[in-house]
């Protein structure tokens, strides 16, 4: 991790980028991928999912990110950038930078992008400890935070860069179907829901990429996903099933590209709603019906780990005590849904978006059956993802659906599943709050992490979330095809889909 104390002594830090071709044995016409599901918009402040990113990732850049399996800290629209006291960094913006509408890149439009984040349902936790934003001159920005800001650059790796006057001539809505950013790769075509076309930025500050070309298809159906790999009609896929991947093993033609554990499903549960959802021990009952052993071993066949907490062993502030809090206790359920009113149980309304993680639908028929053991009656609410995250948004939900994966930090995490009050309209706890600002400006590591063991305790017992698993990230390609599971924006569980 970055040094902390040489960062505010006002260290200068400086590094530079290889950029270009790397890891292909010759230049690549074409690349074929296909994903789970298609992105909502390629706004970056209108939708933040997995497959968002992963094409918004390719589209635009931030000021600098954490990339590879090591999270390298790596300068991209910044240059360098320079605490210079406890509130106040500042960023030198790279010159010579274009957009794809051929405009320069400054600080304005820095400064105009960490606005839109305070405004983005999906962004403003990364933002929140920001107070403000000052262009120094046409290259140099200066970002204000409202006490010591650890996880500031972890969190800036989400913050994209659009163009300013671009985005406002043409609003969002045009924006996010005809994105101009100033990345590897510009969009050529968008038919939803069919396939998007990403073709090689040829004014890109990086130099020549390749592969020259990206066809991303959004194949929702795990066994249609599959035989397109099988077929040669495409190159890449994400989220094999588990059930294929030992056929694949075993052949010389593919490769398994796997990480263990690094994506956590969570289900928040909305708390301002008049449902039994409102009382904690309610929340407790629900989490205490899950045997979360069966759902990684008999429906994931081992391709997760259990998960009974916000994060996982191996984070900075896992508390493995409070994780042992929940066991599968079907009994201790019952006495809490007794203890809170609803003796003879309720019903509960849960929102699924089928293609959204491993075996979906399966496990959540399952968790619905145990629940329906100690009284709770599911309905599965199928619907579209990008509607399943407006409706999040709003708070017009009962139970819903995140996805987040292991961070270079474990504040990112945190901003990524919303429990700041006032980030998201379904939960608000003080605790939370109080000890979410700590962490932020708790500049010591072991410090930090003792501030966010206890943060933990606090999202066990309280539950805003059913914590379920973590499934691994499972991709299978042809062994013709040099693309390797490359993690970017300080992400484990994300991946860039050109390298």
């Amino acid at each position: 991790m970055l040094s902390w104390s040489a960062a505010l002594a006002g260290v200068l830090v400086l590094a530079l980028m290889s950029v270009g071709t790397a890891g292909w044995a010759a230049p690549q016409p074409e690349l074929k991928i296909a994903l789970t599901t298609d992105a909502g918009s390629m706004d970056p402040y209108q939708d933040n999912s997995v497959v968002g990113l992963a094409i918004q990732g390719l589209i635009f850049e931030p000021l600098m990110d954490y990339r590879g399996p090591n999270f390298t800290a790596t300068p991209l629209v910044a240059t360098g950038w320079q605490a210079l006291n406890t509130t106040t960094w500042r960023f030198f913006i790279r010159q010579g930078i274009k957009f794809q509408d051929g405009t320069p890149l400054t600080a304005d439009d820095v400064q105009f992008s960490i606005e839109l984040a305070k405004n983005s349902p999906s962004a403003r936790g990364k933002v929140a400890n920001i107070t403000g934003v000052t262009v120094v001159s046409p290259y140099v920005v200066d970002i204000h935070t409202a006490g010591p800001a650890a996880s500031l650059l972890s969190n800036l790796a989400y913050i994209f860069i659009v163009p300013k006057a671009n985005y406002q001539k043409r609003g969002a809505a045009a924006f996010g179907l005809e994105p101009v950013g100033s990345g590897p790769y510009r969009l050529e075509q968008w038919q939803k829901g069919q396939q998007i076309v990403l073709a090689a930025f040829d004014g890109y500050w990086g130099g020549a990429q390749s592969p020259a070309r990206l066809t991303i298809r959004p194949i929702s159906e795990d066994s249609t996903r599959f035989a397109e790999l099988l077929t040669g009609s495409v190159d890449v896929i994400q989220d094999v099933p588990v059930e294929d991947v030992a056929q694949l093993q075993q052949r010389r033609d593919f490769a398994i590209v796997q990480s263990k554990g690094v994506r956590q499903i969570y289900f928040p549960m909305n708390t301002k709603t008049d449902t039994p959802l409102r009382l904690r021990a309610v929340r407790q009952a629900i989490n205490f019906a899950i045997d979360r052993d069966t759902i990684v071993k008999d429906i994931l066949n081992g391709f997760a780990q259990v998960r009974t907490g916000p994060w996982g062993p191996g984070q900075l502030g896992y508390n493995a005590d409070a994780a042992r809090f929940y066991g599968y206790n079907p009994d201790k359920a019952k006495a809490l849904l007794k203890q809170s009113g609803y003796p003879n149980g309720f019903s509960v309304t849960w929102d699924l978006c089928h293609g959204c993680w491993l075996k979906d639908t399966e496990v959540l028929q399952t968790i619905a059956n145990e629940l329906k053991a100690v009284g709770i009656r599911v309905n599965i609410n199928l619907i579209e993802t990008n509607q399943l995250f407006t409706n999040q948004d709003a708070g017009h939900f009962q139970i819903g659906m995140e996805r987040w994966s292991r961070q270079y930090d474990t504040d990112t995490i945190l901003a990524g599943i919303s429990v700041q009050s006032g980030t998201q309209p379904y939960y608000a706890n003080p605790d939370v709050d109080a000890l979410l600002a700590k962490g932020r400006q708790t500049l010591d590591p072991a410090a930090r992490g003792k501030v966010y063991q206890q943060l933990f305790q606090v999202l066990v017992e309280d539950a805003p979330f059913v914590y379920t698993h973590a499934q691994d990230a499972i991709w299978a390609k042809r062994t013709s095809v040099p693309w390797v599971f490359t993690p970017f924006v300080g992400n484990a569980g994300m991946t860039l889909l050109n390298k």
